[in-house]
């Protein structure tokens, strides 16, 4: 269960920036969503507490998240937990 990687997803975020987005993949998986801004910035999220929204991915905007934005060189620039 994600909840409970929490701690350590805290304690290695530092060491993700910089990473591209094919080892973040590699490193936590496929992402429960993802968008493209205008800007070319690829952002990422990593669903982290189970519930309804994790089956149709509907009412995400309320739930705990790890979110990953890159910047235009696929580069991850911001990793944070969001609500």
């Amino acid at each position: 269960m994600r909840t409970k990687m929490i701690p350590m997803l805290e304690k290695v975020m530092p060491q993700l920036v910089g990473l591209r987005h094919n080892y973040i993949i590699d490193a936590l998986g496929k992402p429960d969503g993802n968008s493209l801004e205008k800007s070319g910035q690829r952002v990422y999220y990593y669903l982290v507490e189970p519930g309804p929204q994790c089956q149709k991915l509907t009412n995400i905007k309320n739930v705990n998240k790890l979110f990953i934005q890159f910047d235009a060189l696929d580069r991850a620039k911001y990793i944070n937990f969001t609500k």
